[in-house]
């Protein structure tokens, strides 16, 4: 059932902005200025109290594709900096005391720390993992702060821009909105099979 429940959730958002549509095209006559929206994004990153990607999508509707990634893209690195620095400052010794406790945590730390832009860079591309998980786990791993933030970045990218035109298209092309985002999901799967056969190489 869990391997369902991600495209079920995608094409419930989905049909719930369609079906709200004329509600949400009234926004579009007065939006918020750029630098409020910007902070809004990374307040809503770093306190996710709705799915961020509904937030990219909503960005992508009221800014376009570009502006509307640039601007979520800018607002979640400056989250994932807190959390970050929150990791490494706060919950580190904490954290490795509890990681000595179980054999798979230490195998998976261990794998992290020699492969820790491969590692974030996926993590990043993965839809299902939290991405202030992520964010906390790069301070408290003690993963270099500029391999993190390149990998961040890079890894956001994508999806990002992926949402963002899905939610600027959705109305307009909701079948082209409908393809984008199936060659995303694709893109994604590749990635997780390519990084699970190396994986296996390198331990096997």
């Amino acid at each position: 059932m869990k391997k369902w429940l991600i495209p079920l959730i995608y094409i419930a958002i989905m049909a719930a902005a369609f079906a709200y549509r004329e509600q949400i095209s009234l926004l579009l006559d007065h939006p918020p200025s750029p630098l409020m929206m910007l902070v809004l994004a990374a307040l809503l990153a770093l306190f996710p109290v709705i799915p961020y990607k509904l937030v990219i999508a909503a960005i992508g509707m009221l800014y376009g594709p570009w502006a509307g990634a640039l601007i979520t893209v800018t607002g979640s690195t400056l989250s994932g900096i807190i959390l970050y620095a929150a990791g490494a400052v706060w919950y580190r010794n904490d954290a490795a005391s509890l990681v000595e406790r179980y054999p798979a945590m230490r195998r998976f730390t261990s794998y992290v720390a020699r492969h820790p832009f491969e590692s974030v860079l996926l993590y990043r591309l993965l839809p299902v993992v939290p991405q202030w998980v992520i964010n906390l786990y790069a301070g408290i791993a003690a993963i270099p702060f500029r391999l993190y933030l390149s990998a961040s970045v890079i890894g956001k990218l994508p999806g990002i821009f992926v949402y963002a035109f899905l939610g600027s298209s959705l109305f307009s092309h909701p079948l082209l909105a409908a393809e984008i985002l199936g060659f995303y999901l694709l893109f994604v799967a590749a990635a997780v099979w390519g990084y699970k056969r190396r994986s296996a190489r390198r331990t096997g």
